[in-house]
């Protein structure tokens, strides 16, 4: 029933039904996908110091073409396949950078830490013996971090902007010296500011004081209740995710607190095995199989990065507001012949444009994504009593290990 609330969201945005973002807006011929494919430990002094995301970009834009053909291939429609690591606070600088630059884009959240804490909670019941050595956490990241990086590839103006050039390309080292560089060179421009004459002071201190900020933009108004609403049903189905987690917790942990109180005692490597086994068995039985492990994630995933999406729409509509009121401020104040309000007038109107023509693409867009949740979260509820468990296969691992009886 929860999802019945998010059904008329869209009514007053509703489109007619398009091809996807990448073919309707970059033309069938162009080409502009990433994936997040892996990712890889990297240790210092033999401890774990962070992860790295491989990135790979696939695209026939002729300045990364251009950056690896020969120079007899003038072929416009020649595919390159980039690849690249970026550590995560490669992808915080990024996200930073494009709304820094492009005022009023829509531009995602990163994976949230609410969900982060519940997967941390995922890694610590499921890390059964032979799991997988990516935590879930790292595993969420890394989903979320694809997800960001396409929607980013649909944006016309971020494609061709010079920090997503070097986001892909550089090195490691590259990297780290243009961050360096784009914060020196954020930090050295001019902040705007109005002319600074007692008059005008003291007028611009009565007029702050008890003249209303100007009407908001009606279309940024409407984006903004239809952010609420949508996080609204998203914090419902959270909320039914975690009741279901809760679920499972209850149904383990009888029997792990009394493995794990076992487990430190035994040296013998047969009993070892069992109780690995018994493990896989119990895990099995309690339907938290990797069917199930792989629906949750899907959805903590669609959840979140959904829910980054709507805060960034009300994010980047206080941006448009801040940049609105600092106008009107400068109208009153009699600075409209100024070259900086030109400046400002000019940076508001393609704020707008920005904002609309991006948030245009989100009701579609919600839709797919509610569907997807949908679907996952239905599997995940009715698959939470016993199902079929390959216990063969996956306790073939344990049951090898146990050494022949010797009976003499």
């Amino acid at each position: 029933l929860f999802f019945s609330g998010m059904i008329d969201l869209d009514a007053e945005h509703a489109e007619p039904a398009a091809s996807s973002p990448s073919t309707s807006q970059m033309g069938t011929d162009m080409k502009f996908v990433f994936a997040v494919p892996q990712v890889w430990k990297v240790f210092e002094k033999g401890h774990l110091d962070y992860w790295v995301y491989g990135i790979s970009l696939e695209t026939n834009m002729p300045q990364y073409t251009q950056a690896t053909a020969a120079p007899e291939d003038s072929s416009s429609t020649r595919y390159v396949t980039i690849h690249s690591g970026r550590r995560y606070r490669d992808f915080v600088w990024l996200r930073e950078a494009i709304v820094a630059a492009l005022p009023g884009q829509i531009i995602p959240q990163l994976p949230g830490m609410a969900m982060e804490g519940m997967l941390e909670k995922v890694d610590a019941l499921i890390a059964s013996p032979g799991a997988t050595e990516v935590p879930a956490l790292v595993t969420y990241r890394m989903r979320s971090l694809e997800l960001f990086l396409k929607f980013l590839g649909d944006i016309p103006e971020v494609r061709a902007m010079e920090l997503m050039y070097n986001f892909v390309q550089d090195s490691p080292e590259e990297m780290s010296q243009f961050q360096v560089q784009w914060r020196d060179d954020r930090d050295a421009q001019p902040r705007l500011e109005m002319a600074p004459t007692v008059t005008g002071s003291i007028a611009m201190w009565f007029k702050k004081s008890f003249i209303p900020t100007p009407k908001t933009d009606p279309g940024v108004d409407a984006a903004k209740e239809w952010a609420k609403k949508m996080e609204a049903s998203l914090d419902t189905i959270k909320s039914k995710l975690e009741e279901m987690w809760d679920t499972i917790v209850l149904q383990r942990e009888p029997y792990l607190g009394s493995f794990e109180r076992v487990m430190y005692k035994l040296d013998d490597p047969a009993l070892h095995a069992v109780l690995n086994m018994c493990a896989e068995v119990t895990r099995g039985a309690n339907s938290f199989s990797e069917k199930n492990e792989e629906l949750f994630m899907a959805l903590v995933v669609d959840v979140a990065f959904t829910h980054g999406l709507c805060a960034a729409v009300r994010t980047a509509a206080t941006h448009i507001e801040d940049l609105q009121t600092t106008e009107y401020h400068m109208a009153e104040a009699g600075q409209t012949d100024s070259e900086a309000f030109a400046s400002l007038n000019a940076a508001v109107s393609a704020a707008l444009d920005r904002f609309h023509t991006a948030f245009a693409r989100l009701p579609a867009m919600r839709r797919g994504i509610t569907a997807r949740i949908a679907s996952n979260f239905a599997k995940l509820a009715t698959s939470m009593d016993p199902v079929p468990y390959p216990w063969a296969e996956r306790c073939a691992r344990f049951i090898s290990v146990i050494p022949d009886p010797d009976w003499e």
